[in-house]
């Protein structure tokens, strides 16, 4: 998104994998869930809190010289 550095617009964009507590898990069938978790390099899904600590990163002054990252949290 470079054509809108002259006006000091930075976009980032997050790209979450597997996020615990939300509508992908509930609906599926327990062995889905595992296979889906153990597929993960970490082993473990990731947290809507995760997600809002990477937002609040990106929005920190310090990162003002970031533009145009697309940052994956999916557990690796």
């Amino acid at each position: 998104m470079l054509q809108f550095s002259q006006w000091n617009i930075r976009v980032n964009s997050i790209h979450p994998g597997q996020i615990a507590d939300t509508g992908f898990f509930p609906h599926r069938h327990e062995a889905f869930a595992h296979a889906a978790r153990v597929a993960i390099p970490l082993h473990r899904q990731g947290t809507p809190k995760e997600c809002a600590d990477l937002v609040l990163f990106l929005r920190r002054t310090k990162q003002a010289s970031s533009a145009a990252p697309e940052i994956a949290i999916d557990g690796g």
